[in-house]
């Protein structure tokens, strides 16, 4: 994940290794807790964010219409 951000071509000012470790050391101290919640209740849903906008629209779509009645 670090070396992915490092190589993208939008970054912010401060991403360097230390920030980017530092933001999804963060992220996952807040946000875990959460995940494992609704990943127990069979309610998670996660999306592979690494293809194109138009295969991750896809993911969302079918994501999102599923929960249509």
């Amino acid at each position: 994940m670090v070396k992915q951000v490092l190589s993208r071509i939008q970054r912010r000012v401060d991403d360097n290794e230390y920030t980017i470790k530092t933001r999804l050391q963060v992220f996952r101290e807040l946000n875990l807790s959460i995940i494992n919640y609704y990943s127990k209740q069979g309610l998670l849903r996660t999306v592979n964010a690494t293809g194109s906008e138009e295969q991750i629209f896809e993911q969302l779509r079918q994501i999102f219409s599923s929960f249509e009645t």
